[in-house]
């Protein structure tokens, strides 16, 4: 922590902590954003929040940042460096200050995003309601660029949710990523659950400890619909060759994931078909329409991009995502 007692900078009285982790890595615009964001949320009844941010690099880029934030925050910062690279070494990182600090619970989200004032009373209020172990929501995206493509709408919706909008709160629902997420910290304590460093450079540690985490609790999650955070899109991930790239990566974990759990050999069979199918089709109507329109050529990219992660995904090929920085 950077200065004083956590209980010292609450107005509220000493209860249920909550812990908000950010892991960041070279990219102190979009940190300062969002924990000016975080240091503006409302405190639920009966809690006190703390801020933890790990830095996962060689050394402390961010402290600047966190320190200027820090005085200026009426909730507790603590800044930690995790020197070991690899997005499950941070996130454990956070896990491990959280569990230190005496945390009862411990939220997640991205050092690219911005949080509603409401968003963790409401993740923790539609828990205790619910009786729930785990929580997550929604993640707006916006744009950075005033004129962006006119594809990118397609691929960066205005709102990110597998659940639809209604009910508001939807009991049973898991969680979609560590973007939005609130979980009870007992479970973590008691069972060693942890981000698999096997998924270190490549992503979807956030899916796997989900589903770790539900399976423990037997699935006592809920998704809440107006718990809402925003993911600010660089002009950077306006590309056809970053939108080529996601596709890829996303589809191979959805498939890495399925394959852990195991599944018989005409399953990968006939997943391996149609890999092959996405990437023939896909890229011959992208031929027939790369000079036409723009928005049906990306489309038809996208068929690709789906069928090569499927197949990456089978077999074994891993895109190294964290091995670079994408931000600022």
């Amino acid at each position: 922590m950077m200065k004083s007692d956590v209980k010292s900078r609450q107005e509220k009285p000493a209860g249920i902590r909550i812990s908000i982790g950010v892991a960041t890595r070279r990219r102190p615009a979009m940190l300062e954003h969002c924990l000016r964001s975080l240091a503006a949320q409302a405190v639920p009844d009966g809690t006190e929040l703390v801020i933890i941010v790990v830095e996962n690099d060689r050394e402390k880029y961010s402290n600047d940042v966190v320190a200027t934030v820090e005085r200026q925050s009426p909730i507790p910062i603590e800044y930690h460096l995790e020197q070991n690279i690899g997005i499950s070494n941070a996130r454990n990182a956070v896990l491990d200050a959280a569990i230190a600090n005496g945390s009862d619970y411990l939220a997640f989200i991205d050092d690219d995003e911005l949080a509603y004032p409401e968003w963790i009373d409401r993740l923790f209020t539609a828990m205790r309601n619910h009786g729930a172990m785990i929580a997550g929501g929604p993640v707006l995206r916006t744009l950075e660029c005033n004129e962006p493509p006119a594809w990118a709408a397609r691929y960066f919706p205005a709102i990110q949710s597998r659940h639809g909008g209604w009910p508001n709160v939807i009991s049973g629902a898991l969680p979609t990523g560590t973007g939005n997420l609130l979980f009870d910290l007992s479970p973590v304590r008691e069972s060693g659950i942890r981000f698999d460093k096997k998924f270190n450079l490549i992503g979807a540690e956030d899916l796997a400890f989900i589903e770790a985490f539900s399976a423990a609790v037997d699935r006592k999650s809920v998704y809440v619909n107006d718990a809402l955070v925003c993911e600010v899109i660089p002009a950077s991930r306006l590309t056809r060759s970053y939108i080529f790239k996601r596709t890829v990566m996303d589809e191979s974990h959805i498939v890495r994931l399925r394959k852990g759990q195991s599944y018989g050999f005409v399953i990968a069979v006939t997943m391996a078909f149609s890999g092959i199918f996405y990437i023939a089709a896909g890229g011959f109507l992208y031929a027939l329409t790369c000079f036409i329109n723009s928005t049906m050529s990306m489309v038809c990219l996208n068929k690709v991009a789906h069928g090569v992660g499927i197949l990456s995904g089978l077999t074994g090929y891993h895109v190294l995502t964290y091995k670079r920085v994408n931000g600022k």
